[in-house]
């Protein structure tokens, strides 16, 4: 017996989740080949090999691009309070974590994107710059992993968690940064992940997305991973700075690299077998071995596998013996050998329990079986000939119902032949015949050739579907008879049939079942063939059937329009010639059966809808008059005689009823109304009239009706008013008197729309222009009038003076100043300009030029007059005080240095005539925040904010001075540039 080694690999491998690509957690699987157990026989031995992938130590580390994968971006604990520019608490981890050779529970997460080992730098302040390039401690502290490092936002929303998933020993600690907008391009956003791994140490960096921000940082960004002392880093290609780069679904893995120590045990049920990679085990029994390894930078930590050695007995093999057809084939039937064993069966080279083989000749046959275990045994057997030949079927593959079909079959050397088929179909002719054929013997028709050598047979077979298409009856609609202009269904109906096409009449043709038709005609009477089809897709067969179709006329007439007639009138209608029958009926109970119908001297009982029916051979038409008899007209409203004043508006309304309610009226006279004709009438009184007005029914225009009524129109007073001529400046005063006596109860004047004054006599005073008056007068009869005089009211308007200077706000250096008139009304003629030296007002200077020129030596306040007068003669004078302030001059610095070097290490504000009380300065940083105030001006800013240095940067200043007089107060807003 032959002792067969087995090699057991033990191999660390990645765990996959569904969702993660490659989330790393050591484990060992121990094999045999490929597989967890072997099977030996009874006696012999197993070689078992450990091949181990260790753990590398983190002194080293190696970065790979990886496919893109990520854990939720949801749930955990806060990461990073709501601030900026800031690291979050303190993060527990609940694993040991060995990071550049050391282990670590805690970490702390930056604002700005990375992770640091550090936890005194726990809720402090995190850089935001990114100025030189992994490995460095200027930009950010040691111990730091990137993924990426860049200028974030997240003091609006808690953007930054974390949360540990999985289990021991195989957790991760998953910190993200979701959808965290970049510091100056907020409508720019990034999503990422860093992951660390328990046990295998390993560091993956996930980006979703980050974009790049040139307003930033020049765009820069970084991935990698730098030690303590800074002077060692891993960076992704592309990476560092000064590099900018755009990343999406991107993911980069950090792998220790560092050596490994571990060691090997082998074990069984009873305890521990040996030591080292390789060990030789010769069980008496089934048994399971188990390795263990044992490594890690954390502690050490255990992985184990188990292999399965099985011990069987060998072989005892029995196998068949078969005779076949040739071309056929069998099948061996091997049995003794236990599960799991291997056969070789030559010739062939077939490795199956079970063969099939189909030899041309007879053929003798060896199987060999080897167990599980490498136990071996041997077993022979025949396969005997009988020589056959393929058979030939010839048949048609579609016939159509009622057709013959014909078939037959060949073989070479056959003896005979045998034939089955649908509907009991059997014979043992080599040609068959069947006549008429029908669908029941559509189907599957097999022949079998029979081949003999002494007692024993052989056959060989085939077959071939025939399929027999029905071609049913076509069941259509009887024969139809119809009147002109009805309609018609013609229905065809075949089981199974494909297609349908009806033929008829003026070339008519429809591909379709049934036919549908409207508004028939005697010309389309005649015979109707329906034409059916009927395919399985490779044959098409026909049937077809026919119908009548008779359309008898019918007469076609018109009564003519409706009608509208007079009372007395007579009314006649006559039906269409060559009618069987005729029949009258009318909604008056009228009834006639002759052609002609005649009514004579109509009344209003004779209105109504008459009907005619004709009929021609049964089919009938119809046609109908409304007939309307019109009743006499009379008037339903009249107008009423109606005392009115001047011009006012009048509104006459007449009305009538019965008859056709289409009625003409006629007024007269027609004077002081729209027209002469027309039930409304409008229009405006200016003298006494008596109307007339006359109505007649427009359909019967014979019949007039009449009515009269009387318009009284009184008058209202006329005023008697001399309007003087005034041409003067304004205002203008004078007495206005109507003389309309103890004709008017009231007299309004009306000036240019506006200005109302109720009374016969009034003095008023008007403003510069020209004034419109209108006088309304109204009489003790209550009639008012209104009278408009168009010569306008002239009164001439003052210049409308005043007067600016330039500069506005003179002080005692910019003392130059220049007067500028201005004036609104007319042509000026003349400028008298006064002056005041001092506050003394006797010190005056003068002078007529228009834009005079005057110099002040000093602060305080001067009264300034000025008389102008215009082309009317008209004067107006202007008095103001101008101001003259001492001057303030202040100088503010746009950038500074504390650096501590003694020069500008203060942002301080200098001047001339300042005073120090009323000085105020406020300093805001980027976000508006005051971070520095002071009121002493003889102090500045240090550039410190609660004792420690600020950031480089802009910042933003509020500063007020006040001028030594006390005058010149002003305020200044500005930015100021911090740099060191």
């Amino acid at each position: 017996m032959k002792t067969k080694n087995i090699s057991l690999i033990i191999l660390f491998v990645v765990l996959c989740y569904a969702t993660i690509f490659g989330q790393p957690c050591p484990s060992i699987n121990a094999q045999v080949a490929t597989g967890p157990s072997t099977n030996i026989c009874n006696g012999a031995c197993a070689t078992l090999v450990a091949s181990v992938s260790p753990i590398g130590q983190t002194n080293t580390y190696v970065c790979t691009s990886i496919p893109y994968y990520s854990y939720p971006y949801s749930g955990g604990s806060l990461a990073v309070n709501n601030v900026d520019d800031g690291f979050g608490p303190i993060i527990n981890i609940p694993f040991s974590f060995c990071y550049w050779g050391n282990s670590y529970n805690q970490v702390v997460a930056s604002s700005n994107g990375y992770l640091n080992f550090n936890t005194a730098n726990a809720n402090g302040f995190s850089n935001w710059q990114i100025t030189t390039p992994l490995p460095n401690t200027f930009d950010l502290p040691g111990n730091s992993i990137c993924g990426p490092f860049r200028d974030d936002v997240t003091t609006l929303v808690n953007y930054v968690h974390w949360y540990v998933t999985g289990t021991a020993p195989c957790r991760a600690l998953v910190v993200y940064w979701d959808h965290t907008p970049f510091f100056s391009c907020v409508n720019q956003f990034e999503s990422f992940q860093i992951v660390l791994f328990e046990s295998t140490n390993i560091i993956d960096v996930l980006i979703q997305s980050s974009p790049n921000c040139p307003n930033w940082n020049s765009g820069a960004g970084i991935v990698g991973i730098q030690n303590a002392p800074g002077n060692t880093a891993v960076v992704a290609p592309g990476r560092n700075f000064p590099g900018t780069w755009i990343a999406n679904n991107e993911a980069w893995r950090f792998t220790p690299s560092g050596p490994s120590t571990y060691t090997v045990t082998w074990a069984d049920q009873n305890g521990p077998v040996a030591n080292g990679l390789t060990v030789s085990v010769c069980p008496s029994v089934t048994t399971q071995y188990t390795a263990t390894a044992v490594m890690g930078c954390n502690g050490p930590s255990s992985y184990t596998s188990v292999v399965q050695v099985s011990v069987v007995p060998g072989p005892s093999l029995t196998v068949n013996d078969a005779t076949i057809c040739l071309g056929g084939s069998a099948t061996f039937t091997v049995s003794g050998a236990p599960n799991n064993s291997t056969y070789t069966w030559t010739p062939g080279n077939v490795n199956i329990q079970n063969p099939t083989f189909s030899p041309l000749t007879t053929t003798n046959y060896t199987v060999v079986s080897t167990s599980s275990t490498g136990c071996v045994s041997t077993a022979t057997t025949d396969i005997n000939i009988i020589t056959t030949s393929p058979v030939t079927l010839t048949l048609p593959a579609n016939l159509c119902q009622g057709t013959t079909a014909n078939f037959s079959a060949s073989a070479t050397s056959a003896s005979g032949y045998q034939w089955n088929g649908p509907n009991g179909f059997m014979s043992s002719n080599q040609i068959n015949v069947i006549p008429n054929i029908q669908p029941v013997s559509g189907g599957n028709y097999s022949v079998e050739a029979i081949f003999g050598v002494g007692s024993s047979t052989c056959s060989t077979s085939t077959w071939q579907p025939l399929n027999v298409i029905p071609v049913p009856s076509i069941a259509v609609t009887p024969t139809i008879t119809v009147c002109q202009r009805e309609g018609a269904n013609l229905t065809a109906n075949a089981s199974g049939a494909l297609s349908y096409v009806w033929s008829g009449p003026n070339s008519f043709s429809l591909t379709s079942q049934n036919v549908t038709f409207a508004n028939l005609t005697p010309s389309m009477s005649g015979v109707y063939t329906i034409t059916a089809s009927f395919s399985n897709g490779n044959i098409t067969c026909y049937n077809s059937n026919e119908t009548d179709l008779i359309v008898n006329p019918i007469i076609l007439f018109n009564l003519g329009p409706d009608q509208m007639l007079c009372t007395n009138a007579d009314l006649s209608l006559t039906g269409p010639a060559g009618a069987t029958a005729y029949n009258w009926w009318g909604s008056t109970s009228y009834t006639s059966n002759a052609q002609t119908l005649f009514v004579p001297s109509l009344s209003s009982g004779n209105s109504g809808v008459y009907v005619l029916e004709v009929d021609l051979n049964g089919c009938k038409t119809y046609d109908s008059v409304n007939v309307s008899v019109l009743s006499p007209i009379i008037f339903t409203l009249t107008p009423n005689n109606k005392t009115v004043c001047k011009d006012d508006p009048i509104n006459f309304v007449v009305g009538a009823a019965q008859g056709s309610e289409n009625y003409a009226y006629n007024w007269n006279p027609a004077i002081y109304i729209t027209n002469g004709t027309g039930s409304v009438q409008t229009g405006q009184a200016y003298g006494t009239t008596v109307y007339n007005i006359s109505a007649y029914d427009i359909a019967c225009p014979n019949y007039v009706i009449q009515t009269s009524f009387t318009l009284t129109v009184n008058q209202p007073p006329v005023p008697n008013l001399n309007l003087p001529e005034n041409n003067v400046c304004e205002p203008l005063c004078m007495i206005y008197n109507t003389h309309t006596g103890n004709q008017a109860s009231q007299v309004t004047y009306e000036f240019d729309n506006t200005q109302i004054v109720d009374g016969d006599s009034l003095n008023i005073c008007l403003n510069a222009g020209q004034h419109y008056l209108t006088v309304s007068a109204t009489g003790t009869n209550g009639c008012k009038g209104i009278y408009n005089y168009t010569v306008p009211i002239t009164v001439f308007p003052k210049p409308g003076t005043d007067f600016t200077w330039n500069p506005q706000n003179p002080n005692t250096t910019n003392n130059q100043v220049t007067f500028i008139p201005t004036t609104r009304n007319g042509k000026t003629l003349t400028y008298q300009w006064e002056f005041t030296n001092g506050t003394n007002i006797g010190k005056l200077d003068t002078s007529t030029a228009k834009t005079p020129v005057k110099i002040y030596d000093s602060n305080g306040k001067f009264p300034v007059m000025l008389v102008v007068t215009n082309e009317y003669g008209c004067v107006d004078t202007v008095f103001k005080i101008v101001i003259v302030d001492e001057d303030v001059a202040v100088y503010i610095p746009n950038t500074f240095t504390p650096n501590d070097d003694g020069v500008n290490d203060v942002f301080t504000i200098k001047g001339l005539g300042l005073k120090s009380e009323g000085f105020y300065m406020e300093i805001f940083d980027r976000w508006g925040t005051l971070v520095y105030s002071n009121k002493d001006i003889n102090k500045g800013w240090d550039g410190t904010i609660k004792g420690v240095k600020a950031a480089d940067g802009i910042y933003v200043y509020n500063v007020q001075v006040i001028g030594d007089n006390n005058v010149g107060k002003k305020d200044f807003k500005g930015h100021v540039t911090l740099l060191k």
